[in-house]
């Protein structure tokens, strides 16, 4: 059992590796968004799927600073085209950034994932001593 507490079952893993958002620099027209996350807990690893639409694998930076899992991406709006006038209300960029604490269950070296159809899925192994252990009692 890891340090894990929440009020509910459901939400517990997402307030143990939320963290926060780290603070970045947004020009005139982007946004900065959090991505919306789902994590849950399996017996030898947790699984996170965040909401990225639009975003390209080029333009998608996950990486493990320390103990904090980072994500950041960058979606580019076109709203001009060649010879068109075009009324947008979109931002011309949007940035999604945000950052988990991976605490000591997790093993960082062998965090995988994909991006598939606007969402980012990790597998995020745990550690050995994070597994459960049957202990024989003779």
């Amino acid at each position: 059992m890891t340090n894990l507490t929440h009020w509910s079952p459901a939400d517990r893993l997402l307030h143990q590796f939320v963290a926060g958002t780290p603070r970045g620099s947004v020009n005139a027209g982007d946004a900065l968004l959090r991505p919306r996350v789902d994590i849950h807990e399996e017996t030898d690893r947790y699984v996170l799927h965040a909401d990225l639409p639009g975003v390209k694998k080029e333009d998608l930076n996950v990486e493990v600073e320390g103990d904090q899992l980072i994500l950041k991406a960058t979606r580019e709006q076109h709203a001009k085209e060649e010879g068109k006038s075009i009324h947008s209300e979109r931002h011309q960029r949007i940035q999604y950034l945000r950052s988990f604490s991976l605490g000591d269950s997790v093993d960082p070296d062998k965090i995988e994932g994909n991006l598939a159809d606007g969402v980012l899925r990790l597998i995020l192994p745990k550690r050995d001593r994070a597994l459960p252990r049957r202990i024989q009692v003779g």
